[in-house]
């Protein structure tokens, strides 16, 4: 099966490689469009009574998204993905992977999952949150020690 409109969520790790790999394969010949996405979770809602020591946290958040920035486009120059492909957003991972997956009218999601087991799995991951929620298919690449 070949897809036109795909979202790929990854973040910066070199798990990414992987999980890019993985969507081009699903991408039908010609006319196909892809966005590659990777969401920074705001410090707020995390480090509220660290404030003192972490400094500006509009700042960290900055520098964060600009380091993610450039991650991607090194993934995406690597890949030959055109740079205009690349969204980095701040936000609730889940929620803003399926918002952009809508937005674009995607006809599947392409994210990675380390298969979580156990309390882990109980307690939820990202492409478990993407899947449950997804309007589009769901493909879960599995990354990590056993993938």
């Amino acid at each position: 099966m070949s897809y036109r409109n795909i979202v790929v969520a990854v973040d910066t790790s070199d798990e990414s490689e992987h999980i890019l790999k993985a969507a081009k394969e699903l991408m039908a010949e010609e006319g196909a469009s892809i966005a590659v996405v990777t969401i920074i979770q705001p410090l707020a809602g995390f480090y509220v009574d660290m404030y003192s020591m972490l400094g500006d946290p509009k700042r960290i958040e900055s520098q964060a998204v600009e380091q993610a920035r450039a991650s991607l486009s090194e993934l995406l120059s690597r890949h030959g993905i055109p740079p205009e492909s690349a969204e980095v957003i701040m936000g609730a991972p889940a929620v803003e992977i399926r918002e952009l997956a809508k937005s674009k009218g995607s006809d599947v999601i392409v994210l990675g999952t380390h298969g979580q087991h156990g309390l882990g799995l109980m307690l939820g991951s990202t492409a478990n949150a993407v899947l449950h929620g997804a309007t589009c298919d769901v493909l879960a690449v599995r990354v990590g020690k056993k993938a």
